[in-house]
């Protein structure tokens, strides 16, 4: 028998128990687990909703978060990244569009006003019970949020390159776009005065999602089974999810982590749309 995923009836996206399992790639279970999403993702996307954590303050106008950048012992590199992606691109002109599409010139993302958005309550409905920060809440063409979900290659014990699936980043970033919706008559406003934005959104039926990588994250994809493995499965799922009104593009940042003591990174330009499958 295949393995199963926890169920679609009783389990968000954003749970650990679903999380952890998408991880897991032995025995062509990313294929599989794949197809268990796109099978029942109507009823994931249902469970996600009732679990959604409304907040009254989605601290979007803190400024920046330097305390990634200053901890230099216990914060993980991952946090970093996102904080220095963000110092770069807080502001709309700052820098170049942070993606652009491949095939035209609408951005995708034009800013990141915003990193590390809480999406837990911690003491109304859903409480923080596997809800997280999202790691980076872009500004898309429309003045729309855009969530993006930040990966970078990880190691395992024995020093082996084990980068999270992106079947894993989708379902991720997914669970927080729901819950943005679903919060969206408190989440508009807040948003609305963080980028400046005069334009009033009625509640959006979904939201774009970004998959970002770094070059690394991506090698470590690239030369792991899952590419192939996923050939058909994994677009079939991203299919669904557009048609659920969540469109998911990948992208890749050329990011390098230059020092082993401080762990800081440099960034050598914006990122670049890119289609794994």
């Amino acid at each position: 028998m295949p393995p199963q995923l926890p169920s679609h009836l009783e389990v968000g996206l954003h749970e650990k128990t679903l999380k952890n399992a998408l991880n897991e790639s032995e025995d062509g279970r990313l294929r599989i687990h794949a197809e268990q999403l796109t099978r029942h993702l109507r009823d994931y996307i249902q469970s996600t909703e009732r679990k959604v954590a409304i907040r009254q303050d989605y601290r979007l106008n803190r400024g920046l978060r330097l305390k990634a950048l200053n901890n230099t012992s216990s914060c993980k590199d991952e946090d970093r990244l996102d904080a220095t992606i963000h110092k770069f691109w807080r502001q709309i002109g700052q820098k170049d569009d942070f993606l652009r599409r491949t095939e035209d010139a609408q951005p995708i993302v034009k800013f990141i006003p915003c990193n590390q958005v809480p999406m837990y309550n911690q003491g109304g409905r859903g409480g923080k019970k596997d809800w997280g920060y999202i790691d980076l809440l872009g500004c898309g063409f429309a003045d729309d949020p855009v969530v993006i979900e930040l990966k970078i290659l990880r190691f395992n014990k024995g020093g082996k390159p084990r980068p999270e699936t992106p079947l894993r980043a989708v379902v991720e970033a997914l669970a927080y776009a729901i819950s943005l919706r679903e919060s969206w008559a408190i989440f508009h406003p807040q948003w609305k005065l963080g980028v400046g934005s005069q334009r009033a959104l009625a509640k959006p039926s979904g939201l774009s999602l970004v998959v970002l990588g770094t070059t690394g994250y991506w090698k470590g994809v690239g030369e792991s089974s899952w590419i192939e493995q996923a050939e058909q499965a994994m677009p079939e799922f991203i299919a669904a999810v557009k048609a659920e009104g969540f469109p998911c593009h990948f992208a890749e940042i050329d990011a390098e982590c230059v020092s082993s003591k401080n762990r800081n990174w440099i960034i050598k330009g914006p990122a670049k749309e890119i289609s794994p499958w």
